[in-house]
């Protein structure tokens, strides 16, 4: 067999700590064949230097903060822009096959012309639905509408992150969508996550919460959470690692002045993880796109599974994240929209070790089924 070329083509990448950048480090850190990546950056976005790419990358990058802010303001008009340096990237390259990733929607159609206009065939992976997280209101509902259409109807092949959102894209285009999901590194794997039965024990009990706030995804679920603190008893430590500083977090109503907030490198904020009580992953349940919130996995999903700290879902009963975790076990579910019934999960959760114990358990045998080498080395032996 051909060891075939792969080239990636993603808005983000590593070393920027944004989903996506974290769900493609890790399918493609066991990745078996040729890869390259062709990547924008983003004006911002946390950059942690111990967090490498998987593959050799080349980045479009301005020169500067403000041309950079610039940039990614006016990304939908620039769209010609990108699609030119990726047809320059692609030809040096000389890929078999692309990877375009959405949700970024101007380099997922300069990526699908590029190719369209070069003869590559173009593989479509989908982190979130797309037409459905736009805004009525946004300029760019009309761009999202049309070519969503055009890319998935003539995509050479759809890969999707869940089956919900398999199914809802067979439902909504008559497509077959193939599953390609968030995974964990293998060497995470590699160890049993097990539950410190001392941690009920102590005196202070540490919740933990952290990943990107988005009034699109989590924000209002975040906001229940705040309210929360008001009635947790005095010995509980509630952390949040979050890229927002002080002023965001207070205009944005999910400050407090018993939460301690922080941006640590990934590898600190792992170590807070391990020595939580409870680590707290919120879906929002009334601002979002509802269809996104049914279909989603969140990122941070991934390093809580591997922790050996509980996990609390606070997420509408019909999401992927209650569904799931209620069918496997792996996080203790809180569906009702109230920040009582989040402080009666906390207080269970954290006082029971057998809970604690199971949780922890299931939440690695989740892990488990998510591991990369399978999924890395099915996307190198069918590509086209």
């Amino acid at each position: 067999m051909k060891d075939k070329k792969l080239v990636i083509i993603s808005r983000s990448f590593a070393p920027l700590v944004i989903g996506s950048p974290i769900l493609l480090a890790n399918l493609f850190s066991s990745y078996p064949g040729r890869l390259e990546a062709i990547a924008g950056w983003q004006y911002g976005a946390k950059i942690d230097p111990e967090f490498k790419p998987p593959c050799p990358t080349t980045y479009l990058r301005m020169p500067g903060s403000l041309p950079q802010r610039a940039f990614d303001r006016y990304t939908q008009e620039l769209i010609p822009f990108i699609r030119l340096f990726i047809i320059r990237q692609l030809k040096k390259m000389k890929p078999d096959a692309v990877l375009g990733t959405c949700p970024s929607g101007e380099f997922f159609i300069a990526g699908y012309q590029a190719c369209k206009k070069l003869g590559i065939p173009f593989m479509a992976h989908m982190h979130d639905l797309w037409e459905e997280n736009v805004p009525v209101t946004s300029h760019k509902k009309e761009m999202a509408i049309k070519w969503e259409r055009e890319i998935l109807m003539n995509a050479e092949r759809v890969y999707c992150m869940t089956d919900v959102q398999k199914q809802f894209y067979h439902d909504k285009y008559g497509i077959n969508p193939r599953l390609l999901p968030h995974t964990i590194r293998a060497e995470e794997l590699n160890n049993k996550s097990v539950f410190d039965g001392a941690k009920i024990k102590r005196k202070t009990k540490k919740i933990v919460y952290t990943g990107n706030v988005s009034n699109g995804m989590n924000l209002d679920a975040v906001q229940q959470f705040v309210k929360a603190v008001d009635h947790l008893p005095k010995e509980y430590e509630i952390k949040m690692f979050v890229s927002w500083d002080k002023e965001l977090c207070q205009k944005f109503n999910i400050y407090h002045e018993r939460i301690i907030y922080d941006w640590l490198p990934m590898s600190e904020v792992q170590k807070e993880m391990q020595e939580a009580n409870l680590l707290f992953l919120p879906l929002s349940h009334k601002n979002a796109s509802m269809d996104e919130v049914h279909t989603v996995f969140a990122t941070k999903t991934l390093d809580y599974l591997v922790s050996g700290s509980p996990i609390l879902a606070f997420s509408p009963p019909d999401s992927f994240h209650s569904i799931s975790a209620k069918k496997n076990g792996w996080a203790y579910v809180t569906d009702k929209d109230d920040p009582l019934a989040i402080v009666e999960g906390i207080l269970k959760v954290t006082n029971d070790e057998i809970l604690s114990s199971q949780l922890v358990e299931k939440a690695f045998d989740e892990a488990m089924s998510r591991n990369p080498e399978k999924y890395a080395t099915e996307l190198y032996s069918q590509l086209p």
